[in-house]
């Protein structure tokens, strides 16, 4: 019996979409990425298609950090990376951290949207606003699960 592709043809240009933009994104940065740019790289014929699939830039942007908020495990869990960096505390066991927090068959995708994360963080609002609300989401987890002794 044959599989049914439930993957439509919108969702797979979707998501070709993000994934060139968290590259341009990361080598150019983010204001620096013009819309042609990313038409060009996903292989649209005019700029119009890109807002078929999202309404700018900046929802572009924004779908991107939700698939890294949803995509992944917490990076900085300090038992994963305790655990591995303690038996390799070279560059090659920070890599093993990321195989280990990222899904395998898209690493090169959150890894482009760490990079953006990282480089946008104090000048794009949009970003910053993200981080904080992580870093203010690990603070309370960190006081509930010490308040409870784990």
């Amino acid at each position: 019996m044959d599989s049914i592709n439930l993957t439509s043809k919108g969702d797979v240009t979707r998501q070709k979409i993000l994934e060139k933009a968290a590259g341009l994104f990361a080598d150019k940065g983010f204001t620096e990425t013009t819309t042609r740019e990313l038409t060009n790289a996903v292989g649209l014929k005019n700029p119009a298609s890109l807002y078929h699939h999202f309404l700018s830039k900046n929802a572009i942007l924004e779908q991107m950090l939700d698939d890294y908020a949803a995509g992944n495990i917490d990076i900085f869990n300090e038992k994963i990376i305790t655990n591995i960096l303690s038996k390799d505390p070279t560059t090659n066991g920070i890599m093993a951290c990321l195989q280990i927090s990222f899904p395998p068959d898209r690493i090169e995708y959150f890894l482009n949207i760490l990079c953006v994360m990282l480089h946008e963080q104090l000048r794009n609002p949009i970003v910053r606003s993200f981080m904080s609300s992580r870093i203010i989401q690990r603070a309370e987890y960190k006081v509930k699960t010490i308040g409870k002794g784990i």
